[in-house]
């Protein structure tokens, strides 16, 4: 009547046995445990199950029903193995009305993986446990992660499959409100008591033929906006075609990815619009081929080629290039930075070489000061200092802990193609650059020089006129450089020099005067 397992839910049982040496039946048999129900009738005669009446239900709804007759024999049932080399024919006729896929995690004994939505199908088959003929078709409505409902339209999907020789063919569609229907396509060896053995004789049908395609018609991304928090406007399209080909064995990949995008724009204001980008990627048995990568931001154009080798998806081995003429790195009200860049990155994904030129053209740091009336009070003279992007307050360190990142050999080489210049009504100079930074990615040191150059600041009562100005960056040192300025100014009949040095983050500075003066 009732058993208890444990302290865990109730498992009630109920019917009505009948059992002689040639046959046992049961007649309106119940299982339930909680509010999933099983109940149906059974006959077990000649080796022959025979369940005339299936019913699966939940709360009083009937969730799964049906038929079905199986060969059955006790010392058959010890292993997988024997049970599908029973002979004998097979027939089952399953209905699956409307039900949630959480119900369904749950009739298989498993929390919910946080899936929304529903599915009803349908299921016939026939022939032998090891030589199956099914037709099935299912139907998912309502697809959607858990919690994210308003935020992203759900999808729908249909699948058609059916096995006939051992081969699964499938023809299934998938549905939702913000991209083009989306077809899957295909036929796969089925065997259903090799996948099953623990000797792995499945190995004998690894030179069997696959052949599996999905395809996304061309699709508008203008809600990409919504779902990328960063982007504010974006019109263009993508479309996708990709087949698996070759055996089990040894699948070969191949297909096109394609995007264009006219226009992509961002929220923040420092980064620039990205116009006529042009996106083509091409799988090719174990290679993806960036074959184009091309567009234009503000005014300057860019463009990368490429291949990566994933002859083994755990390491893939990239070849692959940018350039870019002329591209804005940043832009505010005050600095406009643009630079030739050229990127390489190359070798393996656990190891990979990072390699880079970037020659700095059209720069400019342009800034108009307002003068302290002469008459505000000062306690003495202070340091100089310099507010703008990332402007730094300690001792930078630049890496990343992030694996494989952080064992990737970098080399980057900065230089000034034409001089950054700094233009204002107070000051004035030109910025002449040759260092690199490199080494592992969990810790970058830079090495070279910064020079100012023909410099002058437009002082009250006087012009300060800079002869030499360095920055020296040591490895060792990081990125806080050894400074070096030298500078003088005429000031009515005396001759002020100054010479700051030390290091950028910890300077001193030692003024004199011709004829001599305190130094306040």
């Amino acid at each position: 009547r009732k058993i208890v397992f444990g302290a865990g839910e109730p498992l009630a049982l109920s019917g009505e046995f009948d059992h002689s040496p040639a046959a046992t039946s049961l007649r309106s048999g119940r299982v339930r445990t909680g509010e999933l129900l099983l109940a149906g009738d059974a006959a077990l005669e000649a080796g022959i199950l025979s369940i005339p009446r299936l019913a699966f239900g939940r709360a009083g709804d009937e969730l799964i029903s049906g038929s079905l007759q199986v060969p059955f024999d006790f010392a058959a049932a010890k292993s997988a193995q024997a049970f599908l080399s029973q002979p004998g024919d097979i027939t089952a006729d399953l209905l699956i009305r409307e039900t949630t896929i959480a119900d369904l995690y749950r009739i298989a004994g498993r929390e919910p993986a946080g899936v929304t939505g529903t599915v009803r199908g349908q299921l016939k088959a026939n022939g032998t446990l090891s030589d199956p003929i099914v037709d099935a078709g299912w139907m998912l409505q309502g697809i959607c992660l858990e919690g994210q409902e308003d935020q992203i339209d759900p999808a729908s999907a249909s699948l058609q499959f059916s096995v006939r020789e051992h081969r699964l063919k499938l023809n299934g569609q998938v549905t939702q409100a913000e991209i083009e229907p989306m077809s899957i396509v295909g036929e796969l060896p089925f065997h259903l008591k090799e996948w099953t053995d623990p000797d792995g004789a499945s190995g004998s049908f690894s030179g069997e033929s696959i052949d599996l395609s999905v395809v996304l018609p061309p699709t508008s991304l203008k809600n990409l906006q919504e779902w990328v928090p960063a982007i504010s406007l974006v019109h263009g399209n993508i479309y996708a075609n990709v087949r698996v080909s070759g055996t089990v064995g040894n699948p070969s990949v191949s297909g096109d990815v394609e995007a264009d995008l006219p226009h992509l724009r961002f929220h923040q204001s420092e980064l620039p619009d990205l116009k006529d980008t042009r996106c083509h990627i091409q799988f090719s048995g174990t290679e993806v081929v960036l074959s184009e990568l091309k567009g234009t931001a503000a005014g300057g154009s860019f463009s990368g080629r490429g291949t990566v080798d994933v002859s083994n998806l755990q390491e893939p081995v990239f070849d692959l290039s940018l350039n870019a003429p002329e591209a804005l790195f940043y832009r505010s009200e005050e600095l406009s930075v643009r630079s030739n860049l050229a990127v390489k990155l190359t070798g393996p994904m656990s190891g990979a070489q990072v390699s880079a030129n970037v020659s700095l053209v059209n720069s400019r740091y342009q800034k108009e000061i307002d003068l302290l009336p002469i008459a505000m009070p000062e306690r003495g003279p202070k340091m100089p200092s310099v507010s703008g992007p990332r402007a730094a307050r300690t001792v930078p360190t630049v890496g990343t802990a992030e694996l494989p990142f952080a064992n990737w050999d970098v080399d980057v080489h900065f230089t000034t193609g034409d001089p950054f210049l700094i233009v204002g009504n107070l000051a004035t100079s030109e910025v002449h650059a040759d260092m690199r930074i490199s080494g592992k990615g969990r810790d970058l040191r830079p090495s070279g020089e910064v020079r100012l150059e023909k410099a002058k600041a437009t002082l009250p009562f006087c012009t300060l006129e800079i002869d030499l100005a360095t920055l020296s960056f040591l490895p060792e040192m990081g990125f806080d450089p050894k400074l070096s300025v030298d500078g003088g100014a005429e000031i009515d009949t005396y001759q002020v020099r100054i010479h700051v040095y030390n290091s950028l983050f910890h300077p001193e500075y030692i003024l004199t005067s011709n004829p001599p003066l305190e130094e306040e």
